[in-house]
């Protein structure tokens, strides 16, 4: 800034009337070579002494009061108008000095004389100097500054971000959204730019951490009222909770624009740079969050659930969160937990906190209004007190909602048992899949609930689709099929009305009867088998290519698997935890990014 001003002003000041024949010159001073008044008038002989050759006089420092007089006189008389700009005001003014209140009266006195114009920085007003400084202080005791107008600076313009964004590398599209995040001072835009072309998928966080304490220097400068309480309005501001009374405060601070502004909610953090900083440092017990975000990254949904447990929630915001990542951990439980490894009266009563919450992101409450809806399926599936099984809900696949989410279970089921690092327990896991697969084809393809055979076409090929031994006997009206039956009577239903899979392949089927009935489910069935890594690939591969063949012919919805695809990731959750958003509203330059791109979770 002060580059800036020197700048300005070289090219643009006007000279008081009766000095108009003098040439004005700036002199920057900072309180690094300001330790004392002393330091301060020496200081400006120097400048002057470049700028016009006046004389130094070693002695006239006993007096700094004086000697600065004498030394505007000079430069005044030598054609030279003196322009001070003091960077860091407010530290300079804080020196412990017998000199420094006699030496601030005289320049108050050249500046009313207008014999010298003072341009003094700092991030805070007068008054919120004289109210931080002891009682003793000079700068308390004088009147400095009772003549000078007050010029505030504003946040970046998103015109002046937007053009230093692209010639730092960004494209345009990039750089309005980024502009979003950004707020406070320049350096966190500075920061935060860095932050994007490194390609860091957090970049709030990344930002953070490159500001390191510029953030805390800042407020605490600025806005010592809120960094002086016990933490509750920083919290607040971070959570986007501020009360009237916290308002009324940030409204008195001249600076308030680069803290926060106002939104249709009402006022909230300027940037999730900020806001982030600000619930950090202003909850006492966030450390928990902080392991819970750990977790989530990990993927490990129980050990975040468990770092939240004994949390008490100062906001709807956090409490959804929470709820969200205990809904996590309920669908990620072990292979052999509830039905396809899933308690879905437990997923029921998560999704509906989460779905509930006013907080939650619009994507999230779609996700758990899809997963509290199935659980209200299979609880209408079943009696009260009834275990929910599988092969009871395959029967219930010639309705399209029930098949598609078959169809989404069943898929994630099957790449969570790839995960499993022992082939037996892959193998154990799978092991009725296929048959439950074929059941749900049969009921939603060919109109047959493998419970009670139908009336069955005696013309249909089955011959061709049988494996043997003997001749294929078409099972009898309300005779039970079991997976041999469902691999055959299903292929030659099937056969010519329905897309090439695995299926439509005679050869397949006929060896799907030999390996994965003969060899893998009949053993499964009656054994303590056990199996090797071949066995396991085995039956993920035909487990799949089951799966290809069933959704091949579905008409499913075109939302993502929300089990798996549609699960929110760890980054995603950042935000939620943070208030952190992307866009407010669409505007013309990123009106077509994705409701996730815009989604505010503030």
């Amino acid at each position: 800034m002060a580059d800036l001003l020197k700048q300005t002003v070289e090219k643009s000041f006007i000279v008081p009337r009766k000095f108009s024949n003098a040439r004005p010159v700036v002199l920057r001073i900072s309180p690094d070579t300001t330790s004392s008044s002393r330091h301060f008038v020496k200081r400006i002989g120097l400048l002057l002494g470049k700028a016009c050759s006046v004389k130094m006089n070693a002695g006239g420092l006993e007096d700094p009061s004086d000697y600065l007089l004498e030394l505007v006189e000079q430069a005044l008389e030598m054609g030279v108008y003196p322009i001070l700009i003091i960077e860091r005001f407010h530290a300079f003014v804080d020196i412990v000095d017998d000199h420094l209140l006699s030496t601030l009266s005289t320049l108050r006195s050249l500046e009313h004389e207008f014999q010298i114009t003072t341009i003094a920085i700092s991030p805070i007003s007068y008054a919120q100097m004289r109210k931080q400084m002891a009682p003793t202080s000079a700068f308390v005791s004088s009147s400095y500054g009772d003549n000078h107008d007050r010029a505030v600076p504003t946040p970046l313009s998103k015109e002046d971000f937007v053009a230093s964004a692209i010639l730092r590398g960004l494209k345009t599209g990039e750089a309005y959204r980024l502009y979003q995040l950004g707020g406070g001072p320049d350096l966190f835009y500075e920061r935060l730019i860095e932050a994007k072309l490194s390609g860091e998928a957090d970049m709030i966080g990344a930002t953070l951490a490159s500001l390191g304490d510029h953030v805390a220097t800042f407020m605490k400068r600025s806005f010592s009222e809120i960094m002086d309480g016990s933490g509750e309005i920083l919290a607040r501001l971070g959570l986007g909770a501020l009360t009237l009374a916290d308002q009324s405060i940030l409204q008195a601070n001249a600076l308030k624009a680069f803290v926060v502004k106002e939104t249709a909610t009402g006022s909230v953090a300027s940037t999730p740079i900020l806001a982030r900083w600000a619930i950090m440092n202003g909850q006492p017990d966030w450390r928990g969050y902080e392991l819970s975000m750990e977790a989530l990254q990990a993927k490990d949904y129980e050990r975040a659930s468990a770092c939240l447990s004994e949390m008490h929630h100062a906001h709807p915001r956090l409490k959804c969160f929470s709820d969200v990542v205990n809904l996590l951990a309920t669908l990620g439980r072990g292979v052999d937990i509830g039905m396809l490894s899933v308690e879905w009266d437990r997923v029921g009563r998560s999704a509906t906190l989460v779905a509930g919450n006013e907080h939650t992101p619009v994507n999230v409450r779609n996700w758990a209004c899809q997963l509290e809806g199935y659980s209200k399926m299979i609880a209408a599936a079943f009696g009260k007190g009834e275990r929910a099984q599988l092969d009871k809900l395959t029967v219930l696949a010639d309705d399209s909602l029930h098949e598609a989410m078959l169809i989404y279970f069943v898929s994630a089921f099957i790449e969570k048992v790839k995960k499993l690092q022992s082939a037996t327990a892959k193998v154990k896991a799978l092991a009725t899949v296929p048959e439950a697969i074929m059941q749900g084809i049969g009921a939603a393809r060919c109109n047959i609930k493998y419970t009670s055979a139908p009336e069955l076409d005696q013309s249909l090929p089955y011959a061709d689709f049988f494996a043997g031994p003997g001749k294929f006997r078409v099972p009898e009206v309300g005779a039970k099929l079991d997976l041999t039956a469902l691999l055959v009577v299903v292929s030659a239903s099937l056969r010519g009305t329905a897309p090439d899979t695995i299926l439509s392949d005679r050869t397949k089927v006929v060896k799907l009867q030999s390996k994965l009935v003969q060899h893998v489910r009949n053993p499964y069935a009656h054994t303590s088998a056990v199996y090797d890594e071949q066995d396991a690939q085995y039956l993920i591969d035909v487990s799949e290519d089951l799966m290809f063949a069933w959704k091949a012919g579905a008409q499913l919805p075109t939302t993502a698997n929300p089990l798996s695809e549609a699960v929110p990731t760890a980054d995603y959750l950042i935000g939620l935890l943070y208030g952190d958003f992307a866009i407010d509203d669409p505007t013309p330059e990123t009106a077509g990014w994705s409701s996730v791109e815009r989604q505010s979770v503030s």
